[in-house]
């Protein structure tokens, strides 16, 4: 029983060190200026397009888009879990 008391006091302890942690992650300034940037998801998949269609897909949209000389551009192909 004291054992057991112990290790729920220790895990509450890491609990709370750990919440305090992500809330300070939270609101650290990462100097990111969020102005007149844009993510947008797309599935071409969803839309008809064959996996061998994605690539000319992606390069219609990059010449369709201005981007200033000093900013990059590129595509994030991750799987995203938003639930839409």
């Amino acid at each position: 029983m004291v054992a057991q008391t112990g290790l729920s006091l220790v895990l509450l302890v890491g609990a709370g060190l750990f919440a305090e942690s992500l809330s300070k992650l939270e609101h650290i300034d990462l100097k990111l200026d969020p102005t007149n940037r844009y993510i947008v998801h797309i599935n071409p998949q969803t839309a008809g397009y064959s996996q061998r269609q994605v690539g000319d897909l992606y390069r219609t949209i990059e010449g369709a888009i201005s981007f200033p000389p000093r900013l990059g551009k590129g595509w994030d192909q991750q799987l995203y879990a938003d639930g839409g």
